[in-house]
């Protein structure tokens, strides 16, 4: 399930600036699976999340292998996935009688 962009890159440690679909940080737990979409649409690559910084304009994340500005900034305009097991369960509401 796509649940963000990375944005740009921060600093020369490989810190990554995405911006979240996900309603809270909880997605983005460190030891998190975070997968980034290829040009390929078909194929994505498997990161671990190390760090997650809430950011006024999104997330600032820190993931196992991409340690120099370098490589994060391969990664910029790329889409973020997750899983749909690592998402929280969806809150359930009461509906007016009728509305089922």
């Amino acid at each position: 399930m796509v649940m963000g962009k990375i944005t740009g890159v921060h600093g020369l440690d490989g810190k990554l600036k995405m911006w979240s679909f996900a309603r809270s940080l909880d997605p983005y737990a460190p030891g998190n699976q975070l997968f980034v979409r290829t040009e390929n649409t078909d194929d994505v690559k498997v990161y671990v999340i190390e760090k997650c910084i809430d950011r006024k304009k999104g997330v600032l994340l820190h993931l196992t292998g991409v340690d120099s500005r370098d490589l994060a900034e391969a990664l910029v305009g790329k889409e973020v996935l997750l899983r749909r097991q690592q998402l929280p369960e969806p809150v359930r509401t009461c509906l007016p009688q009728g509305y089922e």
